[in-house]
């Protein structure tokens, strides 16, 4: 099942720790973890193209460059 990112929380260092849905919320371990072992799969539509969620470095998540900066995790509003 494919999940939609609509919001984002970060600690002091500027790392995203947690990260929200419509109806759902988890943790970025969680996240990755869905990810990695194929629970769910993870997007952000805030505008076209949507980009897909991945894990990198093990531990974080991130969407892959486009050509706009508007569906990019780090620019999500914060809750």
């Amino acid at each position: 099942m494919a999940r939609e990112i609509t919001h984002i929380r970060k600690d002091n260092s500027g790392d995203i720790t947690d990260v929200k849905g419509t109806t759902w919320q988890e943790n970025r371990a969680t996240v990755v973890r869905h990810i990695d072992i194929g629970i769910h799969k993870y997007y952000v539509e805030q505008e076209s193209p949507r980009a897909d969620v991945h894990v990198y470095n093990v531990k974080f998540i991130r969407t892959n460059a486009d050509s706009t900066s508007k569906n990019n995790l780090d620019n999500l509003p914060l809750f």
